[in-house]
């Protein structure tokens, strides 16, 4: 029998903390348990839950940490073979649990779900449907979620219904991130366990603009991506290091795994070049580039591969554009003529994308880029002129 401690971590958001506790406890199938962790709040939040909610709620205090310590302290004290984990300032929909516990109940052989969510552009309408969109979300098989997550973090953990066995066997979140925590638990729930999408939105994230982090981890809206950004880099230097190569490549069958064939070698350096590209780990990226340049059957795949990776969707990115363009050249063999024509199509609607959006911000940055490879052209063009 399932049984769910819903564990929630809340630092300074007595604001929105109502609204999400009054949308699990109004829950078709209501958790067992509601602990809620607050790591060292200076606002009111104490009084709120000993207010409102002292009857249903499990409140814990402590010292400021991190979001990954209180979940941490959550997950342990939980008494429930399932844990849901949930933001303090997101909302549930009503039947968010049934949906994850029928699903479980009827599937004995996965070991937890997964569900999207609505994205709310509205900071206290969060309830009024005009502002819900769906947040974007792959087309999927259940064995590529691996693939998948380490593309994008596109699952959520508010939208997940884990075994708490399974976060302890994985080692818990990782205290010493303060951001991006959540992404690095669902890759290493992805690796190591089989899981379901449930195929229901099961909750509304909301989009706001007020402090995020906690303590001397806090950050406003604007500064979001890049911290998070900086967070990704820390977890997939650490994800290259871990996982082995076939691991990147899907449905491999596992007497094929410690002796790849040479094609199944290209197409997983390949992948994983694609995955540090995404993340920001350019030299890493390329170093994966490198070594399949030579092989002929691969051109139209890196061919592709160099057209994404200069195709830049997230002005962030755009910041680091320059040192992405000196490290497609230092590994630039000449033996594929397409290489530099590539690049120059992926800056080319980059540039465009940023022309149309009128960030002038960032186009400076791309037209720079565009100068260090007309340069590189002419020196290769014409050798006197290095």
């Amino acid at each position: 029998m399932i049984t769910v401690s819903l564990v929630m971590a809340t630092y300074n958001r007595a604001h929105y903390i109502q609204q999400a506790l009054n949308s699990l406890l109004s829950q078709t199938r209501i958790p067992d348990e509601i602990i809620v962790v607050d790591d060292g709040s200076t606002d009111n939040t104490f009084e709120i839950i000993s207010t409102y909610y002292k009857d249903h709620v499990k409140y814990v205090y402590k010292e400021n940490g991190g979001r990954s310590t209180a979940l941490n302290v959550g997950i342990r004290l939980a008494t429930s073979s399932h844990i849901w984990i949930f933001d303090d300032d997101d909302i549930a929909l009503p039947n968010s649990l049934q949906v994850h516990t029928d699903y479980l109940n009827k599937n004995c052989n996965v070991d937890y779900t997964y569900s999207p969510h609505f994205d709310s552009c509205s900071e206290d309408e969060i309830w009024n449907k005009v502002f819900w969109e769906k947040a974007p979300w792959p087309i999927h098989e259940s064995n590529e979620l691996l693939i998948k997550t380490l593309e994008n973090c596109f699952a959520m953990i508010p939208g997940m219904l884990i075994p708490k066995k399974c976060l302890l066997e994985v080692g818990l979140f990782d205290e010493k991130l303060l951001r991006s925590q959540d992404y690095d638990m669902t890759i290493k729930l992805a690796r190591y366990y089989k899981a379901a999408n449930i195929k229901v939105y099961t909750f509304i994230y909301r989009n706001h603009k007020g402090i995020r982090g906690a303590g001397t981890a806090s950050h406003g809206d604007k500064e979001k991506k890049k911290i998070w950004r900086r967070y990704d880099k820390h977890i997939f230097l650490r994800v290259r290091k871990e996982l082995k190569l076939y691991e990147y490549k899907l449905n491999l069958k596992p007497t094929l795994r410690e002796q790849l064939t040479q094609n199944d070698y290209n197409e997983c350096l390949l992948n994983r070049a694609n995955i540090m590209f995404r993340h920001g780990l350019y030299e890493e990226a390329c170093c994966d580039l490198k070594a399949v340049l030579s092989e002929s059957s691969m051109k139209s795949d890196i061919a592709d591969l160099i057209l994404r990776a200069t195709n830049i969707d997230d002005a962030i990115f755009v910041e680091d554009i320059d040192i992405l363009a000196n490290k497609l050249l230092e590994i630039n063999d000449y033996s594929y003529y397409q290489y530099i024509k590539q690049i120059n199509r992926g800056f080319y609607w980059t540039f465009i994308r940023y022309f149309r959006q009128k960030n002038w911000r960032v186009i400076p940055k791309i037209i720079y880029a565009f100068y260090l490879i007309q340069i590189y052209n002419i020196k290769n063009k014409y050798p006197f002129l290095k």
